[in-house]
């Protein structure tokens, strides 16, 4: 006889295969992305926005390394693009920083410009008091892609 904690093991184990396999069921694969700089040893500068200090000039280069990203795990084909389903925006801010979605904002117009309408997504930024290596933005992406 199977105990009690057992039962609920299964049925949770269960009830999680159930879950899973709605998930994955549909013609396209997700694809995951997420970017941070990278050949560079950790940063004695720490980039943080704050109200003094931020610029739309300085985070264009993230997100042109994050479609690059997008674009070698494709093998160069980004027609395989079906859309873009959500992108998220870590930003290194100081407390007193309130515009975490204006320094996101440079990605979600980037993946709308290259696959218009595919590119619109459900999209989140967050203020984070430290991000690796000292950097002021990082982003991470969730597409979908044709087999």
């Amino acid at each position: 006889m199977r105990t009690r904690h057992e039962l609920i093991a299964r049925d949770a184990l269960h009830r999680d295969r159930r879950r899973k396999q709605r998930l994955r069921r549909d013609e396209l694969r997700k694809l995951f992305l997420g970017k941070e700089p990278h050949g560079r040893s950790p940063s004695r500068r720490i980039w943080q926005c704050g109200p003094d200090r931020w610029s739309r000039k300085r985070g264009p280069h993230g997100r042109y390394h994050l479609l690059a990203q997008l674009r070698a795990a494709l093998e160069g084909d980004l027609d395989r693009v079906a859309n873009c389903v959500s992108v998220r925006g870590f930003v290194n801010a100081t407390p007193e920083f309130l515009d975490h979605p204006k320094v996101v904002n440079g990605a979600s117009e980037l993946f709308v410009s290259v696959f218009g309408e595919a590119g619109r997504h459900a999209r989140t930024a967050i203020g984070a008091g430290g991000l690796p290596y000292g950097v002021a933005v990082e982003v991470d992406a969730v597409f979908a892609v044709a087999k």
